[in-house]
């Protein structure tokens, strides 16, 4: 016989489904009928021997949600206009058949905060880092720079650098140690996205909720019976929690008043990722020798690629709060300005780099690009038909399954194939074909055709 008793400062819920593991818990928000729900999750159905995969981050969740509660309920932080969920669920599919049961519950669902494999001492294998994925492009928003922002600041505070000795500093800035933790510096650091976590059900079609993961690799230890408390440090399980407590509580509280520095780090912050691709395309034009027709060609995607992806996030500021909207248009038209500069600059570039004028853009070529520019794909599948449809759909040779999913993500009805296989094949470029290979206008084609085959998608004609 089991029996459960649930004591919490915060309500809590268990589902119904036999057949998964999935907890819920709430902070309530202030406004919680904004339906800008902060998701945080970690997963509790892995083998016994699990104390980083995943217990590290599900007792990071549990912490989360205590400290920020007592910090409430004390009345050393304003209760957050919106509400704070935590999900104990089994991987990946507790959510998924979650949203396959209730179609309509992820509109009210603002951004996913992920821990999986939170608590790693660093020492104990090679290379340790603790990895946070950035949004992939096709999901986008200000939220990315949140993130980013606070790992950016718990890294350097847990640092040391000669000039900190030079200038008679302590050993970190500003010091989050456990008492009986390691004082190593945390080894952090923003990646690219990947999937394969708790965060995927959040991003992927149709849901569309941006979501990041902490998950620390390599772990040499994962999966095996060497996963045990021994691995962990509660120095690194400190650090993360708190990171994640200051993400979700900036987010759950974000109002028109935040608003302007909110702006001012997502705008600086695009600027910044509009500079490495920008680097990117004048790199490719400057040492084109065999092909500069073609370099230029893809350096001006590459510029148009940022462009769109920062568009995205200025437009997600508009949701903190209706007096924020007024001012996103202004941003949004000085963004085109700074992509016009970025494409006259590579202009430039080219000329000086060939001794010539570059060619225009051209429009689709070849066989695929002219299929894919008349096609206008829209999702036309809920959550239970992905379900099952996701795994009856066909692969595509040579194509990287996470530009596949990029593939999937970019479908809006807006966007033509062609477009879709233009931003995919540039996201892929940034971050380098070691990463994420190489995406062909074919094998975007395919990938829309097999998803229309699954009936997933409808690739409707203009």
């Amino acid at each position: 016989m089991v029996r459960a008793v649930v004591e919490s400062a915060f309500d809590s819920e268990q589902g119904s489904e036999p057949w998964q593991v999935m907890v819920e818990a709430f902070i309530r928000g202030t406004e919680p009928d904004l339906g800008q729900d902060i998701m945080l999750t970690g997963h509790l159905q892995e083998e016994g021997f699990s104390a980083n995969d995943d217990a590290s981050g599900s007792a990071s969740v549990l912490e989360v949600g205590r400290a920020l509660t007592k910090l409430i309920e004390e009345g050393r932080l304003p209760r957050p206009r919106r509400n704070i969920r935590l999900w104990w669920v089994t991987e990946i599919g507790s959510q998924r058949q979650y949203f396959a049961d209730h179609p309509e519950a992820h509109r009210a669902m603002w951004v996913n905060v992920n821990q999986d494999m939170v608590g790693a001492n660093q020492a104990q294998d090679v290379m340790r880092k603790q990895n946070i994925t950035r949004l992939p492009a096709a999901r986008f928003h200000f939220f990315n720079d949140v993130v980013e922002s606070v790992v950016d600041y718990m890294v350097a505070a847990n640092t040391y650098e000669l000039a900190q000795a030079q200038a008679g500093a302590a050993l970190y800035p500003k010091p989050h140690t456990a008492h009986l933790g390691t004082l190593h510096r945390f080894n952090a650091e923003m990646i690219f996205f990947h999937t394969s976590s708790d965060h995927m059900p959040f991003l992927e079609a149709p849901i569309g909720v941006p979501g990041v993961s902490f998950t620390n690799m390599p772990d040499r230890f994962i999966h095996s019976s060497d996963d045990d408390l021994w691995n962990i440090d509660r120095t690194q399980l400190g650090r993360n929690a708190a990171a994640v407590a200051l993400i979700s509580y900036v987010m759950a509280n974000a109002d028109a008043e935040a608003a302007p520095a909110l702006t001012a780090n997502t705008v600086g912050r695009g600027i910044e990722r509009l500079g490495r691709n920008s680097r990117l395309a004048f790199t490719w034009v400057a040492q084109a020798q065999d092909d500069p027709e073609g370099a230029y060609v893809e350096a001006l995607d590459q510029i148009w690629y940022a462009q769109r992806r920062e568009a995205m996030a200025l437009k997600s500021l508009g949701d903190i709060a209706p007096a924020v909207r007024g001012g996103v248009e202004r941003l949004l038209q000085e963004s085109v300005r700074r992509e016009q500069q970025a494409a006259r600059d590579l202009e430039v570039a080219y000329r000086q780099a060939h001794g010539r004028r570059p060619p225009r853009r051209p429009g689709p070529v070849g066989d695929a690009e002219q299929a894919l520019a008349q096609i206008r794909p829209v999702v036309v599948a809920g959550p239970a038909e992905f379900l099952t449809g996701r795994r009856e759909m066909n692969g595509v040779r040579g194509l990287h399954g996470l530009m596949g999913f990029e593939v999937m993500n970019a479908v809006d009805g807006q966007a033509t194939g062609w477009e879709i296989y233009r931003y995919v094949a540039a996201e892929a470029r940034e971050a380098g074909a070691y990463y994420y290979g190489s995406v062909s206008a074919e094998a975007v084609l395919e990938y829309l055709r097999n998803a229309e085959s699954a009936g997933l998608i409808a690739l409707r004609r203009d």
